[in-house]
């Protein structure tokens, strides 16, 4: 099972967790992913994530190729791996994007 997979089984039912299996099948999957994104951000402070995401989301906008609901959909298909205060935070990224 893949992250997509699993969004379309699970998305809807805000009850359920991912269990070990799942997690274990995706992380799996996205390993490459994983290694890329920490060579890239591994070393950066949030701050400085924040500023190359609102950087990237600039360029995007003149470009006229940014889609804020396709960000949505994708924020809300990570919503079960988050805290509440991943949540919430991730809520207040989303409407500050906007």
């Amino acid at each position: 099972m893949n992250l997509k997979d699993y969004s379309k089984k699970n998305i809807h039912n805000k009850t359920q967790s991912p269990n070990q299996e799942d997690l274990e099948k995706i992380s799996q999957n996205y390993s490459g992913l994983v290694d890329e994104f920490m060579k890239r951000y591994g070393k950066m402070s949030e701050k400085q994530m924040i500023d190359e995401m609102f950087e990237l989301i600039s360029q995007k906008k003149k470009e006229g190729s940014f889609n804020i609901n396709q960000i949505k959909n994708i924020a809300e298909k990570v919503k079960p791996f988050l805290s509440e205060e991943q949540q919430s935070y991730m809520m207040e990224l989303l409407e500050k994007i906007e």
